[in-house]
């Protein structure tokens, strides 16, 4: 299948076809088929993506990539209304509480530590361990990561 897909996609000019040929490609390796799901989503293919994000969770095997796999899979999936596939079926959302989903909605954003505290009435330090919760539980590092995570 994946010798015949690689055939189709340089037959054929653009993106797309070489994407399909590079998803096959990259199953059951957790970083490509994340790498994968990206181009998709820049392309305006959000199911695929979203797809191809629930397939990397299935191939991740530490914990942090498995929970930012899950949750850029969740993010993706929850921009494609009524979507219904086997990979998608196993996507759960990521287990933020309220308060930690607001804080990551608005840092997503792009506001400030002090932005987001002073229009929630928390204290900075709040704000931050909300922010520390919520890094580790969608296994990423730093704020500018929370733009691929987080459902808009």
């Amino acid at each position: 299948m994946r010798d015949r897909l690689d055939r189709v996609a340089a037959g054929h000019d653009g993106e797309l076809a070489p994407l399909f040929a590079e998803h096959a490609r990259a199953a059951g390796d957790g970083a490509a088929l994340l790498a994968v799901a990206d181009r998709f989503d820049r392309l305006g293919f959000t199911l695929f993506a979203a797809e191809a994000a629930a397939q990397a969770a299935d191939a991740c095997r530490d914990d942090r990539s498995l929970a930012f796999a899950r949750a850029r899979a969740y993010a993706l999936a929850s921009r494609c209304e009524g979507a219904d596939t086997p990979a998608l079926s196993r996507v759960e959302p990521p287990g933020l509480t309220p308060s930690e989903s607001k804080v990551a909605q608005l840092a997503a954003e792009g506001k400030t530590t002090k932005d987001i505290a002073a229009e929630l009435v928390l204290s900075r330090r709040t704000v931050d361990n909300h922010l520390r919760s919520v890094y580790r539980k969608l296994g990423i590092h730093r704020r500018d990561g929370l733009r691929q995570v987080v459902s808009h």
